[in-house]
């Protein structure tokens, strides 16, 4: 057991460079399919076959 708790580590530590990359690109492609989802879909599902 370490003598550290796991909260004191995170908070002196934060956020890493490859986790704050991941939380950008996740939030990026989320941001984009919404864009495509709205926008750019509704015409294509409207149209029907």
């Amino acid at each position: 057991m370490r003598g550290e708790r796991e909260e004191l580590v995170k908070r002196k530590q934060g956020i890493t460079a490859v986790e704050r990359m991941v939380v950008i690109v996740v939030v990026a492609c989320a941001s984009t399919f919404e864009v495509w989802f709205f926008f750019l879909a509704h015409y294509t599902l409207l149209a029907g076959p």
